[in-house]
């Protein structure tokens, strides 16, 4: 099947304008993305991280304050 000037010319002429407004929708779009995520704060998949928090130097698991060996690998939880 041979593909001629008209083919690509159609292709040019169709997909330009689509690459177009889809970049102008994102422009548009993304102080108002920033915005939403910025008044969301810590939202799900996110930990906001606290002074107090604690992890394992051998394996980096969270650890709470009154453990005295990690959960997840066993090791001493150092003072």
């Amino acid at each position: 099947m041979m593909m001629g000037l008209g083919f690509w010319l159609m292709l040019l002429v169709v997909s330009v304008p689509i690459l177009l407004v889809a970049s102008l929708l994102m422009l548009l779009l993304r102080p108002i993305l920033r915005r939403m995520d910025v008044q969301a704060g810590a939202g799900p998949g996110r930990q906001i991280l606290d002074a107090s928090l604690r992890v394992c130097s051998h394996c980096s698991a969270p650890l709470q304050r009154d453990w005295a060996h990690c959960p997840q690998c066993g090791a001493p939880v150092d003072a």
